[in-house]
């Protein structure tokens, strides 16, 4: 995953003032190796540093679910 991309939350996140479902979608907005993706949702709320949330590419899913069609 890269700068840019879609993901989705793959679990339940509780911050202090907003608790994100598993399915909310994100666009990656910055990097860091150390901390991990920095992610900004449709709304503009942040989810920072998210190195040991699970996450999945939206265009990677949707990729596999397409070729599963096709098959």
């Amino acid at each position: 995953m890269k700068i840019g991309d879609r993901v989705a939350l793959e679990e339940r996140v509780e911050l202090f003032h907003k608790t994100y479902e598993i399915g909310h979608e994100f666009t990656i907005v910055s990097s860091d190796d150390i901390r991990g993706f920095d992610l900004k949702d449709d709304d503009g709320n942040m989810l920072c540093e998210t190195r040991g949330t699970k996450m999945r590419s939206i265009q990677e899913w949707r990729d596999k679910q397409i070729n599963k069609i096709l098959k």
